[in-house]
């Protein structure tokens, strides 16, 4: 299995919407998202960064959403749908977005990673 993380570009909107609404993440603090609700958060100027998490080329199977919450704290989101997860996509995302970060900032990201399970 081959994972990319292209950019969500601003005319794929609907369907990150769509992607992300079409499924729960119990891992999240709101499993179920509206389509209202995942809108008004892009139009909010949440999630400043977003990728999907793209299987062999052709095939979405997830998100990777991140922005600065402040200086010293970075939120991040993955969301993965519900066949995708327990293979291991979420730990190379983790992994493709820690070097993703050290790669546009110049130095290594640290720090603590909280989760909700």
């Amino acid at each position: 299995m081959q994972l990319s993380y292209p950019s969500v570009t601003r005319d794929e909107r609907d369907a990150l919407i769509g992607f992300v609404v079409a499924d729960t993440y119990p891992y999240n603090a709101d499993p179920t998202q509206t389509r209202e609700h995942v809108a008004s958060l892009l139009d909010k100027g949440f999630y400043t960064e977003t990728f999907w998490i793209t299987r062999d080329d052709t095939m979405h199977v997830g998100v990777v959403q991140y922005q600065d919450a402040s200086p010293i704290h970075a939120e991040v989101h993955i969301r993965l749908h519900t066949p995708y997860r327990g293979q291991g996509i979420g730990t190379c995302a983790v992994m493709w977005l820690t070097d993703y970060l050290s790669d546009i900032s110049g130095k290594a990201p640290h720090g603590r990673l909280d989760t909700r399970r």
